[in-house]
């Protein structure tokens, strides 16, 4: 992973960092979930405002013109696999509406309101927010899932500190069409008209589990909707679970000397790589050797080239980098130790990379490695046969090449 490379010999490598796929020809399996009607409501807009007259309007679903699609952006992966500073890579973009985490209220159990979530994507992906409340207020009462932190319900947006771009759009677009009040809730009919008028739509998406969902979606003939598939190395994303979950008593994990005898963790590891074998499985099927719809793309090597990583992700949804974006990331990757926490967009590319090695006995890292060895290897990690290879932080433990 510590083997940056040009990007311009990047096309020519065997062997690459990331490798987008799409364009399948292969048919699906019959699909989960129930379509929606198309809703095509036109929607004059200017450029960065919303028009007094759309207060009278229900725009829901308008595209920006009749004859180009409307790009989305998915952005698929689990949790701690390093998606919230990927997804900043989009929502420092002046010209991307940019959600974290919409399906927040549907929780992580991936069996339980299946069709409901899936249907509330779609509906986001078409910029139809008339439904929000409803969508969230029915997943929280169903799911028995708290809305303590994210306060979906209160504001029609879930975490509102990471949306500050979108925030101060909205502000703008509310006070030009007259409203008296601007302030949360959100209203749907606003923020359904910025989505159609932005040039790129992006979602972070956690707790939709399987790809095959998302591949279903991707057939919506008035959108243009691209996957990209985040992973991160199993061994890192489960050092990472057991220390955020513990230090803020969300989870049973513990970081004890015997880690092996945690039935928790063991359990915690199946279910992981059962997940991502059997997206990698679908991926490596349905998209081998297409072009433009999948991108999977690995946390450690945007740790490691950030900016050839950035540059490669927007070259697949076709937009040039924003300076912005160049800005941001430059200074997420040199700021201060100190300003850097579990949920941070901060990175030291060093810590980031051996953190878990540090955390984590050598026996945890064989069990982990006992659940997740053929996903280890379908991704290019590589395993630590002793205790001495994992503390050599001067050994590589993932190769050039991100999917086979």
């Amino acid at each position: 992973c510590n083997i940056p490379l040009p990007l311009s010999v990047i096309p020519a490598l065997p062997l690459l960092i990331i490798e987008p796929l799409g364009k399948g020809s292969k048919p699906l399996p019959p699909p989960i979930i129930t379509p929606l009607p198309l809703l095509t409501t036109p929607l004059p807009l200017s450029t960065n405002k919303v028009p007094s007259m759309v207060k009278n309007q229900t725009p829901y679903g308008k595209r920006v013109s009749s004859y180009s699609r409307q790009k989305v952006v998915i952005l698929f992966t689990t949790k701690r696999s390093g998606s919230t500073f990927l997804g900043e890579v989009f929502n420092q973009n002046p010209e991307a509406f940019y959600l974290f985490e919409p399906l927040f209220p549907f929780t992580r159990t991936c069996d339980l309101l299946r069709e409901e979530r899936i249907n509330a994507l779609r509906q986001f992906t078409e910029c139809n927010f008339k439904n929000i409340s409803e969508i969230y207020k029915n997943a929280f009462t169903v799911l028995e899932h708290t809305d303590k932190y994210a306060q979906c319900l209160k504001n029609n947006i879930c975490f509102e500190e990471r949306h500050l771009p979108l925030l101060a759009r909205y502000e703008s677009a509310c006070q030009q069409s007259n409203y008296s009040n601007c302030q949360l809730p959100l209203k749907p009919t606003i923020i359904s008209a910025i989505c159609s008028k932005s040039k790129l739509v992006v979602y972070k998406i956690l707790r939709v589990c399987e790809l095959q969902n998302l591949a279903h979606l991707i057939k919506t003939e008035d959108l243009d909707i691209r996957i990209v598939h985040l992973v991160r190395d199993p061994r890192a994303i489960l050092s990472s679970r057991m220390k955020v979950y513990y230090t803020s008593k969300l989870c049973c994990f513990q970081l004890i000397e015997d880690q092996t005898n945690n039935e928790t963790l063991k359990a915690e590891a199946k279910t992981l790589c059962n997940r991502l074998r059997k997206n990698i499985r679908f991926s490596n099927s349905y998209w081998k050797g297409q072009n433009g719809e999948y991108m999977r793309i690995r946390h450690e090597d945007i740790t490691t080239n950030p900016m050839q990583v950035v540059r490669e992700i927007y070259r697949f949804v076709d937009e040039p980098v924003p300076h912005s974006i160049q800005d941001w990331v430059n200074n997420s990757m040199s700021a201060e130790e100190t300003t850097i926490s579990e949920f941070s967009t901060v990175r030291k590319p060093s810590d980031v990379l051996n953190k878990w090695r540090r955390a984590l006995n050598f026996p945890t890292v064989q069990l982990i490695q006992a659940e997740c060895l053929d996903v280890l290897q379908n991704l290019g990690y590589l395993t630590v046969k002793n205790e001495k290879e994992q503390n050599d932080e001067t050994l590589p433990l993932c190769e050039k090449q991100a999917y086979l």
